[in-house]
C-alpha cells in the first residue's frame, strides 16, 4: 500500500511540478503488486510535455536523453511498466515524430537501471486544443488564442494526449470528437 501510494505522489508531483531540472526523484524501489497471469496494466499519466511554442517539444525529443526532465518522466513509467499508456498533455505532431522519440530514446532504453519499455504500438490523432472556434468564448470582443479555442491551448495540439500500447490498437475504428460540441450532447442545456 505504501508503495501504491509513493507512485500516486510521484505522478502528482511530476504533474504539478512539470519534472523540472529541480525536482528530485529519489531512486526508490518500487514494490509493485503481484499480477495474475492474465491482467493487463493501464496508465494514464499527465506528463506535462507541452511547449510554449508549436513543435518545441517534438524539436527537444529530437535529442531526448539531453532532458533530464523527459528522463524522470520515463524513469517513473518504467517503473510502473504498464501494458497499455494514456500520456497526458503530450503536444500533437502530426509526423509522429515526437511521440516515436519518446518511445525509442527514452522508454526503450533503461533509466535508472529500470527494464526498458518496448511499445511497438503508439497512436496520436489531432486534438481540438488550440483549434480556433468561429466564437468569442471570452467574451472580450474579439475571436483569439487561446480562450476562444475549442479546447484551451496557445497552439493547436498542445495539451494532447497519446497512447502507448504492448497490443495492437485498432486505429481503423477510432473515432475523434474533437468537433464534437457540448450542446449537442443529450439533455444539453
Amino acid at each position: 500500500m505504501k508503495s501504491m501510494l509513493f507512485l500516486l505522489l510521484t505522478f502528482v508531483f511530476c504533474s504539478f511540478q512539470s519534472c523540472s531540472d529541480e525536482v528530485q526523484i529519489q531512486d526508490t524501489e518500487i514494490e509493485l503488486p503481484t499480477l495474475e497471469p492474465d491482467t493487463i496494466r493501464f496508465a494514464v499519466y499527465n506528463v506535462s510535455m507541452f511547449g510554449s511554442s508549436e513543435g518545441l517539444i517534438a524539436s527537444q525529443l529530437e535529442n531526448a536523453d539531453q532532458y533530464i526532465r523527459f528522463k524522470r518522466i520515463a524513469s517513473v513509467i518504467q517503473k510502473v511498466s504498464p501494458d497499455v499508456l494514456v500520456l497526458m498533455e503530450f503536444d500533437y505532431d502530426s509526423t509522429g515524430n515526437a511521440l516515436r522519440n519518446f518511445n525509442d530514446q527514452l522508454l526503450a532504453v533503461s533509466q535508472n537501471g529500470d527494464s526498458a519499455l518496448i511499445y511497438p504500438y503508439t497512436y496520436q490523432i489531432d486534438s481540438n486544443t488550440g483549434e480556433l472556434s468561429s466564437v468569442d468564448i471570452d467574451g472580450n470582443g474579439s475571436i483569439t488564442l487561446p480562450n476562444d479555442a475549442y479546447g484551451f491551448g496557445q497552439f493547436k495540439g498542445q495539451y494532447a494526449s497519446a497512447i502507448l500500447s504492448t497490443y495492437p490498437l485498432d486505429t481503423l475504428n477510432s473515432r475523434s470528437f474533437r468537433k464534437f460540441l457540448w450542446k449537442d450532447m443529450p439533455n444539453a442545456a
